[in-house]
């Protein structure tokens, strides 16, 4: 696998202000050279009910989409959104875009507990491809689901990209949002993290005992992680909407 640099972003998303939510991720990817970029969680809705935001649930066909899309020339960004769903109730959704397209999308497969009256839960493992390394994209509760990451390295993922969104937390319960972070990257077949703090680099290939690979040896990936207006409060009582 050759050497990448991937940007894991820690972003301010506000709930049900997309513009806002837009302009800052426009802001980032103009600032860096990576060739992925991954961005939290609903990062552009922000972390919403979407009973009580109706108004921001997103058809991927949508003007915001493909304004997100429009950043991303000559590179892939990884944006999340609350995605509307005709069968019922919406995704939580990663929109994957390169070279100013929509490349595809992984919505949410494990949903929380505590999300299940509000979001549905996808059902397809997309792999993706991107400045020669394919990857897959995890989010927030499917972490603790070892399954979804031995599937990634059985279709032939290298890498997967958690993005999450945690600290909701009841004193931030207001419209304003609240910070989130994207989480990290892990390997594909495990659940083991390449460091995400700092400039770091790794093991971006170690398969599961059974997963077959043609990669005998590990590649380094380089890890950057960036905070747009990030605020580190200790967590109170959860609360997510």
């Amino acid at each position: 696998m050759p050497l990448i640099r991937l940007s894991l972003v820690q972003q301010h998303c506000q709930k049900a202000r997309f513009a806002d939510n837009l302009a800052s991720t426009a802001k980032f990817a103009a600032g860096t050279d990576a060739d992925i970029v991954c961005f939290p969680e609903m990062s552009l809705t922000g972390y919403l009910d979407p009973a009580v935001h109706a108004d921001s649930v997103l058809d991927l066909d949508s003007a915001q989409v493909r304004q997100f899309c429009a950043l991303s020339a000559g590179r892939t960004l990884i944006a999340g959104i609350v995605e509307h769903n005709s069968a019922g109730k919406p995704f939580i959704t990663q929109i994957v875009a390169t070279d100013g397209k929509l490349a595809g999308v992984y919505r949410k497969i494990n949903v929380a507990p505590d999300e299940e009256d509000a979001f549905a839960a996808g059902s397809e493992r997309p792999v993706f491809e991107a400045a020669g390394v394919r990857f897959g994209i995890a989010v927030c509760y499917d972490v603790g689901h070892g399954d979804l990451f031995d599937a990634y390295g059985q279709a032939g993922a290298e890498l997967v990209l958690l993005a999450a969104a945690p600290g909701l937390t009841a004193s931030r319960k207001a419209a304003t949002g609240a910070p989130v972070s994207s989480g990290g990257a892990v390997n594909a077949g495990n659940t083991s993290r390449i460091p995400p703090s700092g400039t770091e680099s790794g093991s971006a290939w170690r398969p599961s005992p059974g997963v077959p690979s043609t990669r005998t040896s590990p590649a380094a990936v380089t890890c950057s992680r960036r905070t747009a207006r990030s605020s580190r409060k200790p967590p109170t009582t959860p609360s997510r909407f």
